[in-house]
């Protein structure tokens, strides 16, 4: 679980892992951006979105499902 509380200005653009409830979907993502409640993560699986992590059409993400990627 990532804590928003820790994250840091440095933070964005970091790589991060997604893994819903029961595990059975795993996505790697770059952080965006984050609020009081959400992270917003960029995916890989949108092409078009990925390599420009600051895109706006991030996914806004708990931060509990979110761990960072090794």
């Amino acid at each position: 679980m990532i804590r928003l509380s820790e994250l840091k200005e440095s933070d964005k653009g970091r790589l991060v892992v997604y893994r819903s409830v029961g595990g059975d979907k795993v996505e790697r993502g770059k952080i965006s951006s984050w609020n009081e409640q959400f992270i917003f993560v960029n995916y890989e699986h949108y092409p078009e979105a990925y390599p420009d992590f600051f895109n706006p059409t991030a996914a806004s993400t708990k931060p509990e499902d979110l761990e960072w990627a090794e």
